[in-house]
């Protein structure tokens, strides 16, 4: 008997009767989203996502150096906001959009964010020292979102 994903929405079959999410990922994103009071991503989701597999465990050396170049580059400009643009894996949905948005604006430091669902990028402000992208991506990954460097957030 195949059944559906209770939060990416992928068909499956299940081991047993009491199975309700298709991966270990999906399980636990949405355990997450539950903890969180996050609920509204499910009311929100306009299409079926895809599994999340196993959890990325990524070294997020690049999004630090990327942090530094953002923040020196808007100290030579003589502003108090850095900002840059990386690319975002995962999303499939306005809900995602609604979610990633939501927890970055929980996250000390931001100040403004723009998805793009159509391009996968993530563009974001956030005040000098008061902000930590590789902890922010880091907490993304929880819910199976994957940053990666986008080349033209170096310029």
């Amino acid at each position: 008997m195949k059944t559906i994903c209770d939060h990416c929405g992928v068909g499956f079959r299940p081991a047993n009767a009491l199975e309700r999410f298709c991966c270990n990922g999906c399980e636990t994103v949405s355990g997450l989203i539950q903890k969180e009071g996050l609920e509204d991503f499910y009311k929100l989701r306009d299409a079926p996502g895809r599994p999340i597999g196993e959890l990325s465990r990524d070294d997020f050396q690049w999004a630090r150096m990327l942090q530094v170049f953002a923040e020196k580059k808007a100290v030579e400009e003589s502003v108090a906001l850095a900002s840059l643009t990386v690319s975002l894996d995962g999303m499939t949905c306005a809900g995602c959009v609604w979610l990633v948005e939501l927890l970055y604006e929980r996250t000390r430091g931001s100040h403004a964010i723009q998805l793009s669902l159509s391009q996968g990028t993530m563009s974001m402000s956030w005040r000098l020292g008061e902000f930590e992208l590789d902890a922010f991506l880091k907490h993304l990954a929880n819910y199976g979102y994957r940053g990666r460097n986008y080349k033209a957030g170096w310029g």
